[in-house]
């Protein structure tokens, strides 16, 4: 949790966190290296975990790609249209690119982990990713915010140019 305590505290005690693991071992080790500034939540499927995103805010994913009813690629696909914002991140035991390039391509993962992964690279990732959307969204606030500035003035300036044009 360096980054998020050099940048003036623990920006993740609020950050939820989904991981996706059909292997109990596997989710267990996850909720280990994330316990510390993370609410967890632990899925076993890729249905769960849609079903999941469906019913509450999360901020982060991690699935496996290999599980029972559809792949890790699959669950982040359908994500999509669930949780857009979402910051999804794809570990995997298999070495194939392809898997790679279908994460980052078709389930828009901004990190691919091969396991056994390094905990500490994991953690730093996941850090940046979250402070990265943070930063993003609240960009993306600012921005509406100075559109509607923008279009009020413009309202008013009408407004007085018409005042003007009548007299």
């Amino acid at each position: 949790m360096v980054g998020f305590l050099a940048a003036g505290g623990n920006v993740t005690d609020d950050v939820r966190m989904l991981l996706v693991d059909d292997e109990p071992e596997n989710a267990a080790f996850l909720r280990r290296v994330f316990r510390r500034g993370f609410d967890t939540v632990i899925a076993e499927t890729g249905e769960e975990a849609l079903a999941r995103l469906r019913a509450g805010r999360f901020d982060v994913v991690i699935t496996d790609y290999w599980m029972p009813g559809m792949t890790g690629i699959q669950m982040l696909e359908r994500s999509l249209d669930v949780a857009p914002e979402l910051v999804r991140v794809m570990v995997t035991a298999n070495l194939d690119f392809e898997i790679a390039v279908d994460a980052v391509n078709r389930g828009r993962a901004h990190a691919f982990f091969h396991k056994p992964i390094d905990r500490h690279e994991l953690v730093a990732a996941v850090e940046r990713l979250v402070t990265d959307s943070r930063c993003v969204r609240g960009l993306r606030t600012r921005l509406a915010r100075i559109e509607r500035e923008r279009d009020e003035l413009a309202r008013r300036l009408a407004e007085l140019e018409r005042s003007h044009a009548v007299m």
